[in-house]
Protein backbone atom coordinates (compact mmCIF):
# COMPACT_ATOMS: atom_id res chain seq x y z
CA UNK A 1 0.00 0.00 0.00
CA UNK A 2 1.33 3.33 -0.85
CA UNK A 3 1.65 6.04 1.74
CA UNK A 4 -0.79 8.65 1.97
CA UNK A 5 1.55 11.53 0.87
CA UNK A 6 3.26 9.12 -2.08
CA UNK A 7 3.72 11.71 -4.75
CA UNK A 8 1.46 9.57 -7.40
CA UNK A 9 -1.79 10.77 -5.56
CA UNK A 10 -3.73 13.06 -8.00
CA UNK A 11 -7.16 12.76 -6.70
CA UNK A 12 -7.84 9.74 -8.64
CA UNK A 13 -9.92 8.02 -5.54
CA UNK A 14 -12.51 10.61 -7.30
CA UNK A 15 -12.79 8.52 -10.26
CA UNK A 16 -10.81 5.51 -9.92
CA UNK A 17 -12.21 3.99 -6.42
CA UNK A 18 -14.07 0.48 -7.05
CA UNK A 19 -13.85 0.47 -10.52
CA UNK A 20 -14.05 -2.53 -13.03
CA UNK A 21 -10.59 -2.77 -14.89
CA UNK A 22 -9.00 -5.73 -16.93
CA UNK A 23 -5.46 -6.91 -17.29
CA UNK A 24 -4.06 -6.12 -20.91
CA UNK A 25 -1.19 -8.24 -21.72
CA UNK A 26 -0.42 -6.39 -25.16
CA UNK A 27 -1.10 -3.03 -25.41
CA UNK A 28 -3.35 -2.15 -29.01
CA UNK A 29 -3.24 1.40 -30.08
CA UNK A 30 -7.32 2.42 -29.78
CA UNK A 31 -6.53 4.37 -32.69
CA UNK A 32 -4.14 5.22 -35.73
CA UNK A 33 -3.40 8.39 -34.60
CA UNK A 34 -3.57 7.33 -30.58
CA UNK A 35 -0.71 5.25 -29.77
CA UNK A 36 -0.19 5.47 -26.11
CA UNK A 37 -1.36 5.52 -22.67
CA UNK A 38 0.15 6.70 -19.73
CA UNK A 39 -0.26 5.36 -15.93
CA UNK A 40 -3.33 7.71 -14.26
CA UNK A 41 -0.83 7.39 -11.25
CA UNK A 42 3.08 7.69 -12.46
CA UNK A 43 2.59 8.37 -15.92
CA UNK A 44 4.71 5.62 -17.33
CA UNK A 45 4.08 5.39 -21.03
CA UNK A 46 2.27 2.04 -21.89
CA UNK A 47 2.46 1.37 -26.10
CA UNK A 48 4.26 -0.72 -28.31
CA UNK A 49 7.07 0.85 -28.30
CA UNK A 50 10.73 -0.22 -27.45
CA UNK A 51 11.01 1.36 -24.00
CA UNK A 52 7.97 1.46 -22.56
CA UNK A 53 5.61 -0.52 -20.48
CA UNK A 54 3.33 -3.02 -23.12
CA UNK A 55 1.13 -4.06 -20.40
CA UNK A 56 -1.38 -2.87 -17.71
CA UNK A 57 -4.71 -2.63 -16.33
CA UNK A 58 -7.65 -0.07 -17.87
CA UNK A 59 -11.22 0.51 -16.96
CA UNK A 60 -13.19 -1.66 -19.05
CA UNK A 61 -15.40 1.02 -21.03
CA UNK A 62 -15.17 1.34 -24.62
CA UNK A 63 -12.50 3.61 -24.23
CA UNK A 64 -10.32 2.05 -21.84
CA UNK A 65 -9.83 5.47 -20.46
CA UNK A 66 -7.70 5.26 -17.29
CA UNK A 67 -4.73 2.68 -17.36
CA UNK A 68 -2.41 1.68 -14.77
CA UNK A 69 1.01 0.52 -14.71
CA UNK A 70 1.60 -2.88 -13.42
CA UNK A 71 3.62 -1.42 -10.22
CA UNK A 72 0.95 1.22 -9.58
CA UNK A 73 -1.82 -1.57 -9.58
CA UNK A 74 0.41 -3.66 -6.84
CA UNK A 75 0.26 -0.20 -4.70
CA UNK A 76 -2.85 1.29 -5.00
CA UNK A 77 -5.32 -2.10 -5.78
CA UNK A 78 -6.33 -2.68 -2.01
CA UNK A 79 -7.11 1.00 -1.35
CA UNK A 80 -8.99 1.49 -4.43
CA UNK A 81 -10.82 -1.62 -4.33
CA UNK A 82 -10.35 -2.60 -8.01
CA UNK A 83 -12.61 -5.33 -9.74
CA UNK A 84 -10.56 -7.47 -11.88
Amino acid sequence: MAPKDDWRRMGQDGYLTEVELQYVEQYTPYSETWEHEHCAFCMTKISLHDGDSHSGYCTTDDKQTHWICLDCFGDFKDEFKWRI
